[in-house]
């Protein structure tokens, strides 16, 4: 894929996937991190706190009907290529941990 090929030499060049939504350098990039972000950021933390997996264990073992990827229609491997590098799915959380990091080193 052309577009995650161009996030990764984002990522690359600014070590970050925060690709501003109206990037002027190339507004398509910014424009497809925002629809990823959309679209699979909700399945995305689901897989991070099930390890990776959009199976939860434990609602399996007390018989809940829990999602899967057989179950829902998303392309699990695009999640898991964005996760690879790293793709922050929620830039406000990250900004806010940015600078309370700067906050802390400045005490």
């Amino acid at each position: 894929n052309a577009m995650y090929t161009n996030l990764a030499a984002y990522k690359e060049r600014y070590n970050s996937t925060l690709v501003p939504d109206r990037w002027q350098e190339d507004p398509a990039l910014g424009s497809w991190v925002l629809r990823q972000r959309r679209y699979y950021g909700e399945l995305a933390n689901m897989m991070n706190t099930n390890n990776n997996s959009l199976i939860n264990t434990s609602a399996v073992d007390d018989g809940q009907n829990e999602l899967d990827r057989e179950s829902i229609n998303v392309d699990y491997d695009r999640i898991t290529r964005l996760n690879d590098i790293g793709f922050v799915w929620n830039p406000h959380e990250e900004q806010w941990k940015e600078k309370y990091q700067r906050l802390v080193a400045f005490k």
